[in-house]
Formats: C-alpha cells, sequence, structure tokens
C-alpha cells in the first residue's frame, strides 16, 4: 500500500495527522539536513500505521519545496 507524507521540519513536536487516503502530514522536530530525520520520520510511521520499520520502503518524492511529498511503500 502506498502512502503520502508531506513533512513540515523545524515543528515543536513530532506528530502525525491524518487526511484520509493514505494522505498524511508529519511535524517533526528534526531539520531537514539532520542525518537521522528518515529514521525518526520511519518510526513516527511505524507507531501511526502500527507496522514494522523492517517493512516500510522509501520511494522516493514528488514536487518541490513546500509540495513536496514523500511516498513509502507499507
Amino acid at each position: 500500500m502506498k502512502v503520502y507524507f508531506k513533512i513540515k521540519f523545524g515543528s515543536s513536536q513530532n506528530k502525525i495527522e491524518s487526511f484520509g487516503g493514505g494522505r498524511y502530514l508529519v511535524y517533526m522536530t528534526m531539520k531537514k539536513e539532520d542525518s537521522g530525520a528518515m529514521a525518526t520520520m520511519i518510526n513516527l510511521i511505524s507507531k501511526q500505521l502500527c507496522a514494522e520499520p523492517k517493512n516500510i520502503k522509501y520511494l522516493g518524492k514528488r514536487g518541490e519545496g513546500n509540495l513536496e511529498e514523500h511516498i513509502f511503500d507499507i
């Protein structure tokens, strides 16, 4: 199943909001440049979707800047 995430970096807390249809908005305390940002993202997705982190695959992104959307397969 493909799911789509838009990410807001530099937030005050880590959380995920669902918009239905496999679309989510993720708030992350880390900055985009931080080396552990992807690992943190996968852990947040794992908790939200009750999936094992090893079963979450990053497929890439589409769009640029604020419209950037990250695609994962679960």
